[in-house]
């Protein structure tokens, strides 16, 4: 993807393993991101994988050594200039309430990351820029 084409698109990241019972409705949440990723724990044994392809993500395998791996394969691999992380089991949180928020500041300036960066998300989620 081109750096034009990358310019404020964003990848939802979700990293996972054996989580059956939460990817479908993590990622029903961020259906307003331009791409979802699911990293997948290569020890992840369950319905995972086949679920989130069958939602539309794209699901890549990666070993598991330490969340921080995870995170970087994640921003490694991301097709848009910025990377929003949650955790499967935020399926009505914050992915709802920024969704809201770029759905509201969308209309005039086109400048979503501003959108999740002024509050909507919270100290404890993460948007890291790719390919920098």
């Amino acid at each position: 993807m081109s750096d034009a084409s990358r310019a404020n698109t964003i990848t939802a990241a979700i990293l996972a393993a054996n989580n059956e019972s939460e990817i479908s409705d993590c990622l029903a949440s961020v259906a307003w991101a331009d791409q979802t990723l699911v990293v997948l724990d290569t020890r992840s044994a369950d319905r995972t994988a086949a679920l989130a392809l069958e939602r539309g993500a794209r699901v890549l395998s990666h070993p598991f050594h330490d969340f921080a791996s995870q995170r970087n394969y994640a921003l490694e691999q991301a097709d848009s200039e910025w990377v929003f992380f949650l955790d499967t089991d935020e399926q009505d949180g914050v992915a709802r309430r920024a969704a809201h928020r770029l759905d509201a500041c969308a209309d005039h300036t086109g400048n979503r990351l501003q959108t999740l960066l002024d509050g909507a998300l919270g100290r404890r989620h993460g948007i890291a820029r790719a390919h920098t």
